[in-house]
C-alpha cells in the first residue's frame, strides 16, 4: 500500500514539472545606453516598461532620464547641473532629486510631468529628495526642516508637502520615505538606528452631509411628535 502511495505521489510531482518549467520566462537583455557619457544607472520601471534613472551626459554632468519606446530622454535639472530620477508611476510621471543652488550645493526634489520639471520644495530647510511616486501622483521622500534641523519623511499630495517624521520613534533622528503604494501607504526608514516603518493613512471620520442631517432631524421630530400625542 505504501508503495502505491509513493508511486502516486511521484506521478503527481513528475506531471507538475513541465508546468513549473513553463512558468519560468525566457529573457532578453537590452543595453539602454547613456545620455552621451560613459555611465548610466536605472532606478525604477513602471508597468509599461518606462524606466527612470540617471546618466552622464556629453559634458560630464549627471542627469535624470526617462527611457521609453527605446529612447532615453534627458530631463535636465532644476537650476544646477546634476539630477537623478528615482521613481516613476504608470502615467510616466517621474520624481527624484536635482541640484537647486549650485553655489551652496542645495538639492531639491522634483516632479517631472508632461515635459516639465517642477520643484516640490522642502519642509522649511534647504534640501530634499523624492524617492517614489504612486499612480495618484502622491510622492514620498525626505526633506529638511527649518534651520536644517533634520531630514523628515514627507508626503506630497495635491500640491502640499506634509511632514510624517514625528510618527516614528527616536524624535530628532533623520528619516526618509522610500516607497508609496496606490493605497497611500508609505514605507520609511530611520537613519543611524536602521529601523523600518509602515505608515498607513487613517480614514477621516464620516461627516454626514447637510441633507442627511436635515432628514435625520425631520425623522427625530416626527418620533418626538408621536410620543407627545400618545402621552396626551
Amino acid at each position: 500500500m505504501y508503495k502505491r502511495r509513493f508511486l502516486h505521489c511521484a506521478i503527481i510531482v513528475v506531471a507538475c514539472v513541465p508546468a513549473l518549467a513553463a512558468a519560468v520566462p525566457t529573457y532578453t537583455a537590452i543595453d539602454l545606453g547613456t545620455l552621451g557619457g560613459a555611465h548610466a544607472g536605472a532606478s525604477a520601471i513602471n508597468d509599461s516598461g518606462q524606466i527612470a534613472g540617471g546618466s552622464t551626459t556629453n559634458s560630464g554632468n549627471y542627469h535624470a532620464y526617462i527611457y521609453s519606446g527605446g529612447v532615453m530622454t534627458d530631463l535636465g535639472a532644476l537650476g544646477g547641473n546634476e539630477s537623478i530620477a528615482l521613481g516613476i508611476n504608470n502615467a510616466g510621471e517621474v520624481t527624484g532629486g536635482s541640484f537647486y543652488n549650485t553655489s551652496r550645493g542645495d538639492n531639491h526634489d522634483f516632479l517631472y510631468s508632461i515635459g516639465i520639471m517642477t520643484d516640490l520644495g522642502t519642509l522649511g530647510g534647504t534640501n530634499s529628495v523624492a524617492y517614489d511616486i504612486n499612480d495618484l501622483g502622491q510622492i514620498t521622500g525626505m526633506a529638511s526642516t527649518p534651520d536644517d534641523a533634520r531630514m523628515n519623511t514627507f508626503l506630497y499630495s495635491d500640491g502640499i508637502m506634509t511632514s510624517l517624521g514625528d510618527l516614528m520613534c527616536c524624535s530628532g533622528r533623520p528619516n526618509f520615505g522610500i516607497g508609496i503604494n496606490n493605497s497611500s501607504q508609505i514605507v520609511a526608514e530611520t537613519h543611524s538606528l536602521y529601523r523600518s516603518y509602515l505608515l498607513t493613512p487613517v480614514p477621516d471620520a464620516a461627516v454626514p452631509e447637510p441633507g442627511s442631517l436635515l432628514l435625520l432631524a425631520t425623522a427625530l421630530g416626527g418620533v418626538f411628535g408621536l410620543r407627545r400625542k400618545e402621552n396626551c
